[in-house]
């Protein structure tokens, strides 16, 4: 009886680690890195922090995976939020030299949101609103399950258990290994120095037919923390005391 509870035990461990092989793999579909511009190698397991305004990339993990119509996901922490004027996208560099139009969120294209997932996994449902958090719903191409976010981690990421605030918009026509360069700055006068954290993703397409709802995004480590000079210092000053090093983030004037 004992050996057949032991043979037991072992079948239904043996069982178990393709599950677990499968829990601890990458997601094969998160190839999009958008960084502050030193960056190519994230030393962390978090976003990597920049202060605003940020001199970032955008760039995909192999030539496989480039992108078209890549959309940058903004997400506010209620502080954030409060004080916001907006928040701008300019000197678009893309990888060949063109240059690109900037955008500019303002505080009214961020929608309030306290749990499920993000982006909308279908085309946005209400052709009547124009505002929050899809700027062109018309456009807008849907998400597949897998690329979506969960709201909780967001959460996580931003250092917050109250509801965040996020919008979403076309930046990108197309992304390859070759970085495209690009500036964001926040503008939230007023807001104090520890407050201020937005964080940035990206999701594109990769797959046939481009018009389809996006298929690849950007893990929580390919993304970037935005935050003050003030708290870029504190950071700095903690993580050299820890075994991730250095996080060589610039102060900005």
């Amino acid at each position: 009886m004992k050996k057949a509870l032991i043979a037991l035990l072992v079948a239904l461990s043996l069982s178990a680690l393709p599950v677990l092989s499968a829990l601890a793999s990458p997601d094969p579909m998160a190839n999009i890195k958008v960084w502050p511009r030193e960056y190519t190698e994230n030393p962390t397991e978090e976003p990597l922090v920049t202060t605003t305004p940020a001199d970032m990339h955008i760039f995909s993990t192999t030539a496989e995976h480039k992108a078209y119509n890549v959309w940058l996901l903004l997400a506010l922490n209620n502080e954030t939020h409060y004080y916001l004027e907006s928040i701008e996208i300019t000197d678009i560099v893309y990888y060949n030299g063109t240059p690109g139009e900037g955008v500019i969120y303002i505080k009214d294209d961020f929608a309030e949101v306290a749990a499920g997932q993000i982006p909308p996994n279908a085309t946005w449902p209400d052709p009547e609103v124009t505002h929050p958090p899809i700027v062109d719903p018309e456009s807008y191409p849907g998400c597949n399950n897998d690329e979506q976010y969960a709201v909780g981690a967001i959460k996580d990421k931003l250092g917050t258990t109250e509801p965040v605030y996020y919008s979403i918009q076309y930046v990108f026509y197309h992304i390859t290994t070759v970085p495209t360069n690009f500036t964001l700055t926040v503008y939230a006068p007023g807001i104090a120095a520890e407050d201020l954290k937005v964080l940035v993703l990206a999701l594109g397409r990769t797959y046939e037919p481009l018009t389809g709802p996006f298929d690849n995004h950007s893990a929580y480590t390919q993304g970037a923390l935005i935050i003050i000079p003030e708290l870029a210092t504190i950071l700095l000053t903690t993580a050299s005391l820890t075994a991730y090093g250095t996080y060589r983030i610039k102060r900005r004037k």
